[in-house]
């Protein structure tokens, strides 16, 4: 791992953290700072942001192909097909399963 360098060291002592430059954390300073910029700004002005789990997850964009001769499984994306084709084992073109 390629430690932080000179720049890294610069800029974060210039921002107001302190510390190994590996683990920095605030200064006493630039908490005080930061805690100005929130009485200043106040709430966030949106509601809570939840992350929506009940979402169905995306599912693979490749269609699974099968061999009807000998049952090889491959996978291959619908674009690749429109363009070359079904691909062939056993000598015959594979179905999409």
């Amino acid at each position: 791992m390629k430690p932080h360098g000179k720049e890294f060291r610069k800029m974060a002592l210039a921002v107001g953290l302190t510390g190994k430059m590996t683990a920095t954390t605030e200064s006493p300073e630039l908490k005080i700072q930061i805690e100005k910029w929130i009485a200043e700004l106040g709430e966030y002005p949106h509601a809570k942001m939840t992350l929506n789990d009940s979402r169905k997850k995306q599912s693979t964009r490749l269609l699974k192909l099968e061999c009807t001769h000998c049952g090889f499984i491959c996978r291959a994306s619908n674009g690749a097909i429109n363009n070359f084709g079904l691909p062939t084992h056993c000598g015959e073109d594979m179905e999409i399963a």
